[in-house]
């Protein structure tokens, strides 16, 4: 099998999609912008590919699983179009191309007032209802994962690779690391839930601890944890108490109860002490949001 870098490279003609440069750091598992026969745009990734010694064993096992990922539709998920296994043994995954920034940059930038946060998270978890009722978790929510669309005065979220971490954690349990297109990833550390930390069961709790820690930096500038290690970092999920909202911003205007209530709730240590579902966790975004008409436009 020929090696993901040179499958994936400007030019390079795959199916109906000629590659085009890669999106982002251009890692060979990385995100791909592509376009179609008919001139039209999308992004396209390869996460898993069968090896030499497994035939097709790997991609007839997992091509079913990336199908099904096509039936997760709204508004503020990333859609995915097309699925399908190339010559070679790629299983790859295509997808809507959002033109935009993500999370990451409009946090780094500054510009993310305390009601556009809320605007922002109410998206997410309308996002991640969708998913969850359907039986998928994401596991990796983090900004980078969280897409901006600019719109007429607003940027409409779209949430990515929903199921996709799921994927690739089921491929190496099964076939191991090599079943992978790119090394093996593991959760971001400052948004790892303490039942990942711990190596436990996930579920749709998992994602809004992750969704509740975007809220804190969002609002803070800062993640709720810092330690250049990432074993500490983990560690402060497991057993650190949650920051103070007053400490790190203190004298904040947007500091209301529905807010610290908000933020507490979500990054709970204990799942059964977090919002139980995304609808539960709307209500109080909601119950933030109103609390904040004290506040000059943003």
């Amino acid at each position: 099998m020929p090696a993901v870098s040179e499958m994936l490279k400007p030019d390079l003609q795959i199916g109906r999609y000629r590659v085009l440069h890669a999106l982002g750091r251009g890692k060979p598992d990385g995100l791909w912008a592509v376009v179609d026969n008919e001139g039209r745009h999308w992004a396209m990734r390869s996460p898993i590919a069968d090896l030499d010694d497994s035939g097709t064993a790997i991609t007839d096992r997992f091509l079913p699983d990336a199908m099904a990922l096509k039936s997760l539709v709204h508004m503020n998920l990333v859609p995915l179009f097309e699925v399908f296994v190339n010559q070679q043994g790629y299983l790859c995954l295509v997808m809507e191309r959002i033109v935009g920034r993500n999370l990451r940059a409009a946090i780094e930038a500054g510009n993310v007032g305390p009601r556009a946060a809320m605007i922002i998270a109410r998206q997410i978890l309308e996002g991640c209802s969708t998913a969850h009722a359907a039986g998928r978790v994401h596991v990796s929510m983090q900004p980078s994962k969280i897409l901006l669309f600019p719109m007429q005065g607003w940027e409409l979220v779209k949430v990515a690779e929903f199921g996709l971490a799921t994927l690739r954690e089921e491929a190496v349990l099964e076939f191991g690391n090599d079943a992978l297109t790119g090394a093996s990833k593991k959760p971001a550390a400052a948004y790892m839930a303490p039942e990942q930390v711990r190596g436990r069961s996930v579920d749709a709790r998992t994602d809004l601890y992750a969704v509740g820690t975007m809220v804190f930096e969002m609002l803070t500038g800062r993640v709720p944890y810092l330690d250049s290690d990432p074993q500490n970092v983990m560690q402060q999920h497991v057993s650190g108490r949650i920051p103070v909202l007053e400490d790190v911003t203190p004298g904040a205007r947007w500091l209301t109860p529905p807010v610290k209530d908000l933020v507490n709730r979500a990054l709970a240590k204990d799942r059964e002490e977090r919002f139980q579902n995304a609808s539960q966790m709307i209500q109080a975004v909601e119950a933030a949001f109103g609390s904040l008409q004290h506040l000059p436009p943003e």
